[in-house]
């Protein structure tokens, strides 16, 4: 049984087991709880596991592991014996946030856009950085079940074979860029337009040497070729 941190059942929670076993017993697709917080995986060949919780729905419950963790070094192992039926294995939920926006580069949707939330210092998040890749075609992202804390907003992006990188500095984050994620609340409109700044431009010219001729061009504020 899942429940939230008020005692409510949790429906749409991902639970994925991860074998912990050598050689491992083989991948167990992931279940979901029903609409009373509870969840079924059977079929289970003995082994050790750690089991992960993933807010699936609204993104506003933290990511956990077995039980009550942030990370999977730390869970607590579940050993599975040859027909066990292992029926105690419940998790409470606490409360997270969620931050999400769109990414263009030039004004165009990227080739792809990988979007990290680095946790800044006294944020509980097992020293993981939290990160998720925009929905191809729109550009949407949603960085769902962040610990309460502070964190950076980065995006490493692609538009026709050149690479673009940056941070998120606009309001709500302050002046050091940062931004503050509470218990329960969903941050939207964090949008980035990268290559639109004052220092993204283009340097062309001719290469000679030796009777040969090359183009230089520059490519974005980290590379030329």
């Amino acid at each position: 049984l899942v429940r939230g941190a008020g005692g409510a059942p949790l429906a749409d929670i991902r639970v994925t087991l991860e074998s912990w076993s050598y050689p491992p017993t083989g991948f167990i697709s992931p279940t979901m709880t029903n609409l009373s917080g509870r969840y079924e995986v059977r079929g289970v060949q003995p082994g050790n596991y750690t089991l992960r919780f993933v807010d699936a729905g609204s993104g506003i419950y933290q990511t956990q592991y077995y039980s009550g963790v942030a990370s999977s070094p730390e869970a607590t192992i579940v050993r599975v014996d040859r027909f066990e039926e292992r029926l105690d294995v419940d998790a409470t939920l606490a409360l997270g946030g969620v931050l999400s926006g769109t990414v263009r580069v030039l004004d165009e949707r990227p080739g792809y856009a990988i979007i990290n939330a680095e946790p800044q210092v006294g944020t509980n998040t097992g020293g993981a950085v939290l990160f998720t890749t925009a929905e191809y075609g729109t550009g949407a992202y949603r960085i769902t079940g962040l610990p309460p804390g502070r964190y950076r907003l980065t995006v490493n992006a692609s538009l026709n074979g050149m690479q673009f990188s940056g941070s998120y500095s606009a309001p709500p984050a302050d002046p050091a860029g940062i931004l503050t994620v509470a218990p329960g609340v969903i941050v939207e409109n964090l949008n980035f337009n990268l290559g639109a700044g004052a220092y993204d431009g283009e340097i062309s010219g001719v290469v000679t040497g030796g009777g040969l001729v090359g183009k230089i061009t520059k490519v974005s504020d980290a590379y030329v070729t």
